[in-house]
């Protein structure tokens, strides 16, 4: 348990520094700039993808409202345990509102699932720790977005439009059902859907104009359908089934 315990706070101890290098992108980009050289005005991290970088962030958000929440994680020295949790006090204010300035939708969603599913699973048993984390969580949420909204700190925080990422989205969708549709059961092939999806929309007299160079059709299930086939599908199914086994096993 203490092995394990390790690794999820390493986890979490990279999601807070990752979430500072987003703060310092933000709000100091020379220091940034000089240490994780960036082409675009928006915080990416060191991954250079907003929603990868805002997936990990909702990562480290669960794990630091299961370390405050679950008295497995407690520490035995009284000390010890009181600067723990006023460490995730912190992370629980900071981690949303760095997930909010991120402005990645995906973000958002898993951000809003995590608490909803915690609440969800531990709101009885532990109703008064949920309850601090809760508060603690929206009122980051919140305060972010009100000083975003209210003020964008000398063009910090400028709104990105996600107008033309909705049509690019809108697009593999469609011709990502339509692969698909054309090879259900064996796939187009492994590791092959960037150069599918390319050659697929050539063949229809398509381009990429709008959509770019689509590696991922911004689905995990409909990634390892259209590339594996029905089988993979159904492997994907699978793991989404004892996902929520989990979940249903938490609540007793």
């Amino acid at each position: 348990v203490g092995q394990r315990h390790a690794v999820l706070y390493l986890i979490l101890l990279a999601v807070v520094f990752q979430a500072l290098i987003v703060l310092l992108q933000l709000f100091a980009p020379q220091i940034a700039q000089y240490w994780i050289p960036s082409d675009s005005s928006r915080a990416f991290g060191i991954f250079q993808q907003p929603n990868v970088l805002a997936s990990f962030i909702a990562t480290g958000l669960a794990l630091a409202l299961a370390a405050f929440l679950l008295p497995g994680f407690s520490l035995v020295q009284p000390r010890a345990e009181y600067w723990r949790r006023c460490a995730l006090i912190v992370a629980l204010v900071v981690l949303p509102m760095v997930l909010v300035w991120v402005q990645s939708r995906t973000g958002w969603l898993a951000g809003i699932l995590v608490l909803g599913l915690f609440v969800l699973c531990f709101g009885r048993r532990y109703s008064r720790a949920v309850a601090i984390s809760t508060l603690l969580v929206t009122g980051g949420a919140i305060a972010a977005l009100v000083l975003w909204l209210g003020n964008d700190l000398g063009g910090a925080l400028r709104y990105a439009s996600h107008s033309g990422s909705n049509y690019a989205r809108f697009v593999m969708l469609h011709d990502t059902l339509a692969m698909i549709a054309e090879k259900p059961l064996t796939g187009w092939g492994y590791g092959g859907f960037e150069y599918s999806f390319q050659h697929f929309r050539l063949a229809q007299g398509l381009s990429t104009q709008g959509v770019g160079i689509a590696r991922h059709p911004h689905n995990e299930l409909l990634l390892w359908w259209v590339e594996g086939g029905l089988i993979a599908l159904l492997g994907m199914l699978i793991l989404v089934w004892a996902g929520l086994k989990l979940v249903a096993r938490s609540r007793l």
